[in-house]
């Protein structure tokens, strides 16, 4: 049973939290590189996206350089997808420079970095971040990690191309069965997991190699480079439709990678359970959906609340936010009744994301008072709603979920 309006207070979630650039702790966001830090044993790199042209920097005479078009967009907006499926942070290193001037998925001497001071400094702050993100990584994943390096290919065959470092004439080898097998072609692996959801790959369970003369980029520097001692690496190579269409076309495939990518994680990787520590309200960053599932993240603070609220934890992006008296273990236990409300099997993969998606972008927040039952509030005042203590979590949250839908 909901008693209607009686909260006294009102959280006017956009209005008092504006929105904000994202930043992290060890970010870096400039005219050459994007760098976040993350929190779960998973890094995105894209090192041929960039469209920047610095000053005074010579054209590389020998190898391609045209980008690969939009996979900077695309790693961000893979980000922001991962992000809402499993209200954690991947680690992200995206170059913003021209691949013509620099080529970050080869070594020194064929990338273009002797060509200059400012180069050599970009690559090597590059794999230098990659390094850092991979140690990250694993220790977010009890000494295991994922890397998937985006890029984008060419070719007619239309087909998502999955580069292990394995030749295509070794994966056409007979007999089949590769030392790696059950990783790279197995009914777990990534290919499987792209194929059941519409988008075809190669390899696959379906397509275990590349046919005899067709196209396959197998995996560069990077993932040659960055592997082994827990770290797994994938070079993910991207046809060109839907990759060249803008931010909206493209989004069926980001989505399709997000639940691909995070289907391997949840079966091969330890992913932990979100961290339900209060803490200071003062110092919450807190992420958002765009109004689009292609719009740009947000990120709110708290800042203007945390005097009567001074306590939060962050449960996929909503705050539950308490009041002083509010004991550190009552938060604590309301969180956890609204992280198994979206991941009733605690494997970090969300149960209804479209449902979270709705209370997000309406502002959804939990205040708890001392002496009072927890109050349900958003952007809108009439959507503002009490529970009583006779009422079921999923109860109160099941009506509040229907009248945002109304």
């Amino acid at each position: 049973m909901i008693a209607s309006l009686l909260s006294v207070f009102v959280l006017s979630w956009a209005a008092l939290c504006p929105a904000q650039e994202a930043r992290h702790a060890g970010a870096r966001s400039d005219a050459l590189l994007l760098v976040e830090s993350g929190n779960i044993p998973l890094i995105l790199s894209a090192p041929h996206g960039g469209s920047h042209f610095p000053d005074d920097w010579p054209v590389r005479s020998q190898g391609v350089k045209v980008r690969d078009t939009n996979t900077y967009e695309i790693a961000v907006a893979l980000r922001d997808a991962i992000r809402r499926r499993v209200g954690g942070e991947p680690h992200l290193v995206a170059s913003r420079v021209h691949r013509r001037h620099l080529d970050l998925n080869r070594n020194r001497e064929e990338s273009g970095a002797n060509l200059g001071e400012a180069q050599l400094a970009l690559w090597a702050d590059y794999h230098e971040a990659i390094e850092r993100a991979t140690t990250d990584a694993r220790a977010n994943g009890k000494g295991r990690a994922l890397l998937i390096d985006l890029h984008g290919h060419g070719h007619d065959h239309g087909l998502i191309e999955l580069g292990f470092a394995i030749s295509a004439d070794k994966l056409r080898e007979e007999p089949t069965q590769l030392e790696d097998e059950a990783w790279v072609r197995g009914p777990k692996s990534l290919g499987a997991r792209l194929d059941v959801l519409g988008w075809k790959s190669v390899p696959s369970p379906t397509r275990p190699a590349p046919k005899v003369g067709q196209s396959y980029f197998n995996g560069g520097y990077t993932v040659r480079r960055h592997r082994g001692d827990g770290l797994r690496s994938i070079q993910i190579e991207l046809p060109p439709r839907p990759r060249r269409l803008g931010a909206e076309g493209r989004q069926p495939l980001v989505e399709g990678l997000a639940d691909a990518i995070l289907g391997l994680l949840a079966s091969e990787f330890a992913v932990s359970p979100i961290p339900l520590d209060p803490k200071p309200a003062e110092d919450a960053s807190l992420w958002g959906p765009g109004e689009h599932l292609w719009s740009a993240a947000v990120r709110r603070d708290l800042k203007r609340v945390a005097k009567e609220l001074p306590s939060y934890v962050d449960v996929y992006g909503i705050p539950v936010l308490a009041a002083e008296e509010v004991s550190n273990q009552r938060l604590r236990d309301c969180a956890a009744m609204l992280a198994r409300h979206f991941d009733a099997d605690s494997n970090r993969l969300l149960d209804d994301v479209q449902a979270l998606d709705r209370l997000r972008r309406n502002g959804f927040a939990i205040l708890l008072y001392q002496g009072r039952a927890p109050v349900l509030t958003s952007t809108r005042p009439w959507k503002r709603v009490e529970l009583v203590q006779t009422s079921s979590f999923e109860e109160w949250l099941g009506r509040f979920e229907a009248q945002l839908a109304r």
